[in-house]
């Protein structure tokens, strides 16, 4: 049910491949010779961004993990090394006041500073400025998240089912440019 909380799994985690692998075993092994069947799904309506389920971006979500979790982890050295680790300049974009990358990991209570859909007027060009540079911390982390997911849920299907095509997941919507 995380699907329909819009939790979406941490694919940083060693145990995310395990979990792969058994559930590829335990259903894409049996039908292994199954001429029925064309092919696989991995996952059925992931929250990939904003929706129905919560306004939290993805890198928001995993930020609020605590501090230990390997999405966490993911998470602040993306963005410490997109930012050359310069956390006064990533304060800046995100309108907080860490003193440090461990306070950071530290913290459970960080907001997006604006959100994906906010309107920004013509006027407001430090204001644009700021969501883009927001915007492209989120996707950059989205892609190397996709791109852990993928390569983890379809080797895990292709693994101990090479006779059927594996499709991805389902999309309850058009995916960010990152997961496309």
């Amino acid at each position: 049910d995380a699907w329909l909380a819009g939790i979406f799994p941490d694919v940083f985690d060693e145990g995310f491949a395990k979990t792969a692998l058994r559930i590829a075993k335990e259903q894409c092994f049996p039908l292994l010779q199954d001429g029925n069947i064309l092919g696989w799904f991995t996952d059925n309506e992931l929250k990939w961004a904003p929706d129905w389920r919560g306004k939290d971006e993805i890198l928001v979500q995993f930020l609020k993990m605590e501090k230990g979790a390997p999405g966490k982890l993911s998470a602040v050295s993306i963005l410490k090394k997109k930012y050359d680790d310069d956390m006064s300049e990533f304060n800046r974009t995100w309108k907080t006041d860490f003193k440090s990358w461990d306070e950071l990991l530290s913290n459970r209570e960080i907001k997006a500073p604006v959100s994906r859909d906010k309107k920004i007027e013509q006027n407001m060009e430090a204001e644009r400025s700021l969501k883009d540079a927001f915007m492209a911390d989120c996707d950059s982390f989205l892609a190397e998240l996709a791109d852990r997911y993928f390569r983890i849920t379809i080797g895990a299907i292709k693994e101990v089912d090479p006779n059927h095509l594996v499709f991805g997941c389902r999309f309850a919507y058009v995916p960010p440019e990152p997961v496309v």
